[in-house]
């Protein structure tokens, strides 16, 4: 639903549905921050969230259903308008208490010193359809993921799989910072090798100035030019 234009916005007078389209467990701060921002400037807009694989959120936004859409894309389109809001890093876990730990530790208790072709003998869990095409590229190049020993729609269900036992799997760093800090899930690679990628805030190429999400484009890409002000002074 189209909602505002200039008129509207000058009065600041923007109401309506705006739509996002974004993948699940998403750990972008910039993302809460444009929405924290956006809500305070236009209140009366209401907020529809659908969480989806990131090649189906694209896809919502070509074809209108989305307003917006936050992910990753390796092959962006000319007919939609990206812009970078952040960067993921993935790190392979297995948890604490699996034999795949036991049986790693046993050889050394420096688990980051393994090459990545060091894991592939291991039952791997895949993320299905929102394994983004980096993250992909990097187990296919080393040859993780050969056994599986689950897959899951969602992050959080791959985490559940990883902190059972299931096997080893790739999760975001940000997602996962948590397990490890409880020392439920072990990262395995070292930081200089992991597969990192862009995040996305994408709208349609053609989206007029004045609606809703041209608008919190807007605010977050004077976010992000007020953060690299700071960064420079």
């Amino acid at each position: 639903m189209a909602i505002p234009q200039h008129a509207a916005a000058a009065a600041g007078c923007i109401d309506g549905t705006l739509r996002l389209s974004m993948v699940a467990d998403l750990g972008i701060r910039a993302v809460d921050d444009a929405i924290i921002m956006f809500h305070e400037i236009y209140p009366a807009v209401s907020l529809h969230i659908d969480v989806a694989p990131w090649r189906d959120t694209i896809e919502a936004v070509v074809r209108g259903d989305a307003d917006i859409g936050i992910s990753c894309d390796n092959a962006p389109r000319d007919s939609l308008r990206y812009v970078p809001i952040g960067r993921e890093e993935q790190q392979l876990y297995c948890h604490a208490s699996s034999r795949i730990f036991q049986e790693l530790t046993s050889c050394s208790s420096d688990l980051r010193q393994y090459k990545p072709q060091v894991f592939s003998k291991y039952n791997f869990v895949l993320t299905g359809n929102d394994e983004p095409q980096e993250l992909f590229s990097f187990r296919k190049r080393h040859g993780l993921g050969r056994h599986i020993g689950g897959q899951a729609d969602t992050l959080s269900e791959a985490r559940r799989l990883i902190r059972l036992g299931v096997g080893i799997g790739f999760l975001p760093t940000d997602f996962a910072a948590g397990d490890v800090l409880s020392g439920q899930l072990i990262p395995l690679l070292p930081e200089d090798i992991l597969p990192r990628y862009p995040i996305y805030m994408i709208t349609r190429a053609e989206t007029p100035d004045g609606t809703a999400a041209s608008l919190i484009v807007n605010v977050i890409i004077s976010r992000t030019a007020g953060k690299e002000m700071q960064k420079s002074a």
